[in-house]
This record gives structure tokens, C-alpha cells and sequence, in this order.
């Protein structure tokens, strides 16, 4: 499935990785002072996400469904032509905004 996000990017959404099974467990993590949570390595390697990729929350009759999110490959990004700012000083130099 593939959704648009608010400037018009697609994104193939995958519900779990499907070179690993599920195993039916129950994973927890704790709220900090912020509402922050750290996603459980377990969670992490089933949806195959790691720092930097997106996850999505579907809410459904009080329950939550975490999903992994990924961009499109570079050749359908319709914004990959625009490269002026890709360099690594000039991420480095955006991270914090």
C-alpha cells in the first residue's frame, strides 16, 4: 500500500518484513518525561526499521499499530533531481532544524 504525505511524497508502507515470521509476543517499553519511547530491538528487526526511517501509527478501537514506512527508491522521488543542498556538511548543517 502507498500513501502521499503532506508535500505530495509517496511512501510504500509494509506492514512487517516478510523474511521474518511473527512470533506472537508481547513487547513492552516504557513513557518518558517527554511522552519519548524507544522502540524494543525486537520490534525494531521484525519491522526491519532502524535510526532515521519512519514508522507510522494506525489507531483502531484503542489499539495502536506501529508500521514501518519507506521512501521511494531516488528514480521515483520527483525531488531527487534537487540535490544543491545533499551534500554531508550541508546535512550535518540541517540536522538540528
Amino acid at each position: 500500500m502507498e500513501i502521499l504525505d503532506a508535500i505530495g511524497v509517496r511512501y510504500e508502507i509494509l506492514t512487517m518484513r516478510q523474511d521474518r515470521p511473527t512470533q506472537g509476543r508481547f513487547v513492552t517499553s516504557r513513557l518518558g518525561t517527554k511522552s519519548q519511547t524507544v522502540v524494543p530491538k525486537e520490534v525494531r528487526e521484525a519491522l526491519g526499521v532502524g535510526p532515521g526511517d519512519q514508522v507510522g501509527y494506525t489507531i483502531r478501537n484503542g489499539r495502536v499499530i506501529l508500521t514501518a514506512i519507506r521512501r521511494p527508491a531516488a528514480e521515483d522521488d520527483p525531488f531527487a533531481c534537487f540535490d544543491e543542498w545533499a551534500s554531508e556538511a550541508d546535512t550535518e548543517g540541517y540536522a538540528s532544524l
